[in-house]
């Protein structure tokens, strides 16, 4: 059996190469990591640059053209989607056209229609054949050919829970964006904040794939995003900008405040499409407030120092449970079976 995953990036890529090894076939893919995989495109560069430029475009439209060719001249059987809608709806689309149901399509991590873009469900039910969901709310969305297959961080953070031994804090980590346009927009607020914590006697790291960023900052340990993780376990607290990395502190049971920024023109129009009330995944799950969200001209050092100094030394443990009880689901064994029936 051969199998085609396109992944372009890296929460997807975490979760699908703990997937693969059970997968068996032969299998292709867009990212170097996915263990047991031929790389043929790396897509997985793309989703850390941010909005692409024109020179970036046409090339992401060559290795679409690519990708495309590759899956027919292979006569691949199973095309797995991971996440990244703006590249896998149109790819999902096109194979379902042009193979007539030759070849099977799962979506694992289908887009967040529940937040923005409903109309996306419908081209996605259109051409999968399974869509593997990883929030229990999703199970009144995707009721045609869903599957709730529970959050793979879940099962990720237990295995390393039982090789990883629990430290006391020593850190806070702050993590500013994965994509350069994110970190530039959010570097001011950092530096700022590394200041006032080092004033404090504070160790501060930065997990960045940008070091350049901040190397002249002397004060902050850089290191990479892949390593995010660990940098978060050995905090005393943690300050992102990210959704997933919230859900990771919740998960690890650590206290955490988040803030993002975006430009005004975009932040007008999201306000118009977006229909959640918070940015963050234990905020959304829980419907409740976990965490502080500071958004816009909210999102000042000031501001989120004084919540870190509010909330710092509460007990997460209770939320870590219950969040636990909502997402724990199946194991990756058990999804790769699932995708290959």
């Amino acid at each position: 059996m051969k199998f085609f995953i396109s992944c372009a990036d890296f929460s997807a890529e975490l979760y699908i190469t703990r997937v693969s090894p059970f997968l068996g076939g032969e299998i292709f893919s867009t990212s170097p990591k996915i263990k047991n995989s031929k790389c043929i495109i790396d897509l997985t560069k793309m989703s850390i640059i941010g909005i692409p430029s024109f020179k970036n475009l046409t090339k992401i439209f060559l290795y679409f053209i690519n990708i495309v060719r590759f899956i027919i001249e292979q006569k691949i059987d199973l095309l797995i989607l991971c996440d990244a809608p703006d590249f896998n709806i149109p790819l999902g689309s096109i194979i379902k056209a042009i193979a007539q149901n030759k070849i099977k399509i799962v979506y694992f991590i289908p887009p967040t229609v529940w937040a923005w873009r409903e109309s996306r469900k419908t081209l996605v039910e259109g051409f999968s054949d399974k869509v593997l969901y990883i929030f229990p709310f999703e199970k009144s969305i995707w009721r045609k050919n869903g599957i709730f297959i529970g959050h793979p961080l879940c099962k990720i953070i237990r295995d390393e829970e039982k090789i990883f031994q629990r430290n006391k804090p020593e850190f806070i980590t702050i993590l500013p964006g994965s994509r350069i346009s994110e970190i530039k927009r959010h570097q001011d607020i950092v530096i700022e904040l590394s200041d006032i914590f080092y004033k404090e006697g504070e160790k501060v790291i930065i997990p960045t794939n940008f070091p350049e960023l901040f190397s002249k900052k002397s004060n902050l340990i850089l290191i990479p995003s892949e390593d995010s993780r660990w940098a978060m376990r050995n905090s005393k607290f943690i300050i992102t900008s990210s959704g997933t990395a919230s859900l990771e502190s919740a998960l690890l049971g650590k206290p955490a405040v988040v803030f993002y920024k975006i430009d005004s023109f975009s932040f007008e129009i999201a306000k118009r499409i977006v229909n959640i009330r918070f940015i963050s995944l234990p905020n959304i799950i829980l419907n409740n407030t976990i965490y502080p969200e500071l958004i816009q001209n909210d999102a000042t050092p000031e501001r989120i120092y004084s919540e870190v100094k509010r909330i710092k030394d509460r007990k997460f443990d209770m939320i870590r449970q219950k969040l636990f009880s909502e997402l724990e689901g199946l194991e990756f064994k058990e999804i790769a079976e699932i995708i290959r029936e």
